[in-house]
């Protein structure tokens, strides 16, 4: 007890010191929570969907370069034609809209996916459906699922919401579909809908997300060889 006691009056003898003191401890442990949160997030705690060992992300490099791309629109038509590994596979983009159904303007986030989208992390619509292949075409329908919560704030959690129209940018989406409650995609967002209406418009650049749900007991570490150069993709 001789040691904590004799601790704290030196402390109290210089309390510029102490203050530094505390204060260092209180930043270093609180930028080490901060980044293990960040860690925990992103590496170690488990996806929040079914099976998620065999959920994965594609990404490209260049031989030698350090920098992780993703796909174009082309991109994403060629791990669908070499799809084997995958018992799904689909792409998404970011994307803004103005919702005005509830009366005034309202900026909400989406994502543009393809129509294995909700496949890949294993969770269906509570309400309703997800696309079909018809839908996600590039002549295909404007259609939309929502989630609970933009369901709850726009349709005042309507049960007969399905087949509703809303406005999005000024185009009448058909609601196909509202995710469970405590659902999030990654990125979170308000809304989704199909991506192959944009292709033309967004497939130029590195602008697709491209994930897969491995078939099962299928490995990670997947080879292929092109043809045309003889060169071995994993």
């Amino acid at each position: 007890m001789q040691d904590p006691k004799y601790g704290l009056r030196m402390l109290a003898r210089s309390p510029a010191f102490t203050i530094v003191a505390v204060l260092t401890l209180a930043l270093g442990i609180g930028a080490n929570t901060a980044i293990f949160s960040v860690v925990n997030g992103v590496l170690l705690r488990s996806l929040p969907y079914p099976e998620p060992g065999r959920i994965v992300a594609l990404s490209g490099t260049y031989k030698g370069a350090l920098d992780i791309q993703d796909f174009d629109a082309r991109g994403f038509t060629f791990w669908k034609d070499h799809s084997d590994p995958f018992q799904y596979l689909a792409a998404s983009t970011g994307v803004g809209f103005n919702l005005s159904e509830t009366g005034r303007p309202e900026r909400i986030r989406a994502l543009r996916v393809s129509r294995e989208y909700f496949h890949v992390l294993g969770v269906k619509p509570s309400l309703g459906r997800d696309f079909l292949a018809s839908e996600d075409s590039p002549s295909g329908p404007n259609v939309a699922v929502l989630s609970s919560g933009l369901w709850r704030r726009c349709l005042a959690a309507d049960p007969q919401a399905v087949d509703r129209a809303v406005l999005l940018d000024g185009a009448p989406f058909t609601v196909v579909g509202v995710m469970p409650a405590g659902f999030e995609s990654i990125p979170p967002v308000d809304m989704w809908t199909t991506i192959a209406q944009v292709n033309a418009s967004i497939g130029g650049g590195q602008n697709y997300e491209v994930i897969g749900r491995l078939k099962p007991k299928m490995s990670r570490q997947v080879r292929w060889w092109r043809s045309d150069t003889s060169e071995a993709i994993e």
